[in-house]
């Protein structure tokens, strides 16, 4: 599980309040974890061919979309009037998240997790928007972690911190190896669900969430992933979209390791067409 400190800027509160009242007129509301096995109920988790209640599809044909964010951070540092970047303790307290770990260079962002004074030191930023519901995408990819300490994530996760209550949508993760890279999907009563994605997280690739009531629907590379049908295991309240490199250890080898991200991007259902 990841845990951060409580932070709450008035540029979230606006965005939390005002976008609900749009949202909730349209019908759409609009990170890591502890990987150990054991106590964990199946979901239904659909992988390779297409469920019933396929919000991706399904939406896309019948509604246009509408981009509520994007970054493709091309300046030369990030912006934060989209971005907070965190100034806390590592994932699960492992080293520390400090801002200066994230730069922004030839139009990627790029986390540095690298060892000063004794402690791994990394970043990881979450989006002052708040949405619940909708299209979540990105191209990433993470460096080789020959230690295998870090885990690069892209996630959602539950405004003011809402956690285990609210979920927490992990689709994007590394863990400590870079192929295969994982999809895991957690809310209150399933530790959490999983897709894996037999690729190799070094490498560039686009992944893509498509979250909605009904489904979660894993897309890698313009191709369907898989999906998770479960409505028990489906989150249902507000989030944040995240950019971590996590520590699972306070400690790392003496190389740094780097995530790169080319771009971001935030989409929902335009108030209109057949899609709740």
């Amino acid at each position: 599980m990841t845990k951060r400190a409580l932070r709450l800027s008035l540029p979230a509160l606006i965005c939390l309040v005002v976008p609900l009242f749009s949202l909730l007129f349209s019908g759409d509301l609009g990170a890591t974890e502890d990987v150990t096995p054991g106590g964990r109920r199946t979901a239904d988790v659909i992988i390779g061919t297409k469920p019933v209640h396929d919000f991706g599809s399904r939406c896309a044909e019948g509604r246009e979309w509408e981009v509520v964010f994007f970054d493709d951070f091309n300046g030369t540092e990030v912006d934060q009037t989209l971005w907070e970047p965190y100034y806390s303790p590592g994932h699960n307290g492992n080293g520390l998240r400090r801002p200066e770990a994230i730069t922004v260079e030839d139009g990627n962002l790029v986390i540095t997790a690298e060892m000063k004074d004794g402690l791994v030191v990394s970043g990881g930023m979450q989006t002052v928007l708040i949405q619940q519901y909708g299209k979540f995408e990105a191209r990433v990819r993470t460096e080789a972690n020959p230690v295998g300490h870090l885990s690069g994530v892209i996630l959602t996760w539950p405004a003011f911190n809402t956690y285990p209550e609210n979920g927490e949508n992990d689709f994007y993760e590394t863990g400590e190896g870079r192929e295969p890279f994982f999809t895991f999907i957690h809310y209150p009563d399933i530790s959490h669900e999983r897709l894996v994605h037999h690729a190799d997280a070094t490498e560039w690739h686009e992944i893509r969430m498509d979250w909605s009531a009904e489904e979660i629907a894993i897309y890698r590379d313009q191709e369907y992933a898989g999906s998770i049908v479960d409505l028990d295991a489906i989150p249902d309240a507000p989030h944040y979209l995240t950019v971590q490199l996590d520590a699972f250890t306070p400690t790392m080898g003496p190389d740094p390791v780097k995530m790169y991200v080319d771009w971001v991007r935030i989409s929902r259902p335009k108030p209109s067409g057949p899609c709740p």
